[in-house]
């Protein structure tokens, strides 16, 4: 008689439907991305390494900036078809906890004969 109740419970204990659906733990987490943020984002991603060798020229050694933060200061058509001049700024630091070593400004035109920086501009925090 045990044995059947005991046999019964643990039929119950592991057969028992469970909710076995999986879950994140983070909620539904889409950005919303609008095409503006998009175009801003290729562009950098463009530039990325033109600002990175200019910003290491000036420097002498590599220096950490992070994308999320440079800023598109202007884009101007110049008279040249399909040629635009382009000024960045991004802040430049060294390691994630030290204070920005500066602010950095470069100019960058570029058309389809190719891209190349035009101007630098340093300022000391």
């Amino acid at each position: 008689m045990k044995k059947i109740i005991v046999l019964i419970l643990l039929m119950i204990i592991c057969f028992n439907p469970k909710n076995a659906y999986s879950s994140s733990i983070y909620p539904n987490f889409e950005e919303v991305t609008t095409q503006q943020e998009l175009y801003k984002g290729s562009l950098l991603s463009f530039l990325y390494p033109y600002i990175s060798r200019t910003v290491e020229k000036y420097y002498g050694y590599p220096k950490q900036y992070d994308l999320y933060d440079a800023k598109i200061i202007s884009i101007k058509k110049t008279y040249e078809k399909f040629e635009y001049e382009i000024i960045v700024q991004v802040e430049t630091f060294t390691d994630a906890h030290n204070p920005p070593m500066g602010i950095e400004t470069i100019t960058v035109l570029t058309s389809p004969m190719g891209t190349k920086v035009t101007n630098f501009n340093h300022i000391s925090k």
